[in-house]
């Protein structure tokens, strides 16, 4: 913390730091980084067990333009921070990590849902959080897509369904399209089930990258209804294929991933990556 209070100063146009580690950083050096760079857009301070919501809330208030925040592994942290966030830095908000905050739960995710500008988003291993808190995350996306549409039928004439779907397709103007999420890692959450998922990939229409490492309450059946739209025998379900702009799908650790059921995903995703 003193060093940053004499480096602080310093740097009033400093737009990114990382401390991730820095573990004699605490509440002092946010409230160094709050109060002399207001500039600033990326802040990772993951695995800082000195920080507290006091921190945050420094940090929030000072740093008006933050757009990527990581908080992975701050376990110190309580509501009080996701609330100040939510709050604070809703119209920039695009990158936000909470992995490994085990205080995290469900009503905190009431508050991430109103980042309506938010692209990526970490919650790998919370152990609180489960089918209600990612109900909000799936909300968030949905709401996302409906101003995409909109945005795609105003100014391009099309629906932003089928070819369009993947944000970036647009020639000349993919910058002033609305943002979507396209990153979500859910690694490690017991507590998802089979209908958490199925519900959450129903409305995620932008996602490129999901990682569900570890989510042992996933059976095979509901990963292949969700992914493949198919069940487990290879039937079909009726309705259209989920998160159609999936490039990327992270199953290390997954007991429902059997051969058998990535091989579904992969023939109803013929270019997705799979990591297992």
């Amino acid at each position: 913390d003193a060093g940053l209070q004499l480096l602080a100063p310093a740097c009033p146009a400093l737009r990114a730091i990382v401390l991730t580690g820095c573990t004699r950083c605490g509440d002092g050096a946010c409230k160094s980084l709050g109060h002399h760079t207001p500039c600033l857009e990326r802040c990772e301070l993951d695995l800082l067990q000195r920080i507290t919501d006091v921190g945050v809330q420094a940090i929030v208030r000072g740093c008006r333009h933050l757009g990527d925040l990581r908080l992975g592994g701050c376990s110190r942290l309580s509501s009080i921070s996701s609330s100040l966030i939510s709050d604070h830095l809703r119209p920039h908000m695009r990158r936000l990590g909470l992995g490994g905050i085990s205080n995290l739960n469900d009503v905190d995710l009431e508050d991430v849902g109103k980042l309506t500008s938010l692209t990526w988003l970490d919650l790998c291993a919370c152990p609180k959080v489960s089918d209600a808190g990612i109900k909000q995350i799936g909300l968030l996306a949905a709401r996302q897509c409906k101003l995409v549409a909109e945005w795609k039928a105003a100014h391009c004439g099309r629906s932003g369904s089928g070819e369009d779907d993947k944000l970036g397709g647009l020639d000349g103007t993919a910058g002033l399209c609305p943002p979507a999420l396209t990153h979500l890692d859910l690694g490690g959450l017991t507590r998802l089930s089979d209908t958490g998922l199925l519900k959450l990939l129903s409305r995620t229409r932008h996602l490129a990258s999901l990682d569900i490492r570890g989510c042992s309450r996933l059976t095979e059946n509901g990963l292949t209804t969700a992914l493949a739209n198919c069940d487990v025998t290879g039937a079909h379900v009726a309705g259209i294929l989920n998160a159609p702009s999936l490039s990327t799908l992270t199953l290390l650790s997954c007991e429902a991933a059997t051969e058998q059921a990535v091989s579904f995903i992969i023939t109803a995703r013929p270019g997705l990556k799979t990591m297992r």
